[in-house]
């Protein structure tokens, strides 16, 4: 996880920032040497029914590899980020709860990409909704990717929101 310097952080709204890199390739392999239906099992273990429901979208449509690759690359880094960012505790839900049910990625109507909590999915339980009152009611994050032909970064921002 990228640790920011505390001082930096003082007096602004930023609570952690975290960043991954995803080499293409291997993500390619992964694509390329799985039936669709071995694919959707794997989804299942890292992306949320939106990110799932938006993958098979750009099957049906005939979208090109490479954007498919993007796109689920996307989503892994955003995932890894988002565990990397948020505080350690007793209470911190698993891997595949925060995955899977916490947070999907999408874009805005400009494609910049973004992070979109969900609390109706992710507070199923008595530890995940202390867990969210605690850490992440009243905060957002703002995420950007960026690839070139082998690898892609993504650079996460979790900020608490202004104080009305």
């Amino acid at each position: 996880m990228l640790r920011v310097p505390s001082v930096i952080l003082k007096n602004t709204n930023v609570l952690s920032a975290a960043t991954d890199i995803v080499y293409l390739p291997r993500v390619r392999k992964l694509l390329e040497r799985n039936s669709s239906s071995r694919l959707q099992r794997i989804f299942k273990k890292f992306m949320h029914p939106y990110e799932i429901d938006h993958y098979n979208t750009l099957v049906k449509h005939g979208s090109q590899p490479e954007q498919k690759l993007v796109y689920v690359a996307g989503v892994w880094a955003s995932k890894e980020s988002l565990f990397k960012s948020l505080p350690y505790s007793s209470q911190r839900p698993s891997a595949i709860d925060i995955y899977t049910k916490l947070a999907y990625k999408s874009n805005d109507l400009d494609g910049k990409p973004k992070l979109n909590l969900d609390k109706k999915r992710f507070s199923t339980g008595c530890s995940t909704t202390s867990y969210w009152d605690k850490h992440l009611e009243s905060t957002r994050y703002e995420m950007s990717i960026s690839h070139d032909q082998n690898y892609l970064i993504c650079i996460l921002l979790h900020i608490k929101d202004a104080e009305p």
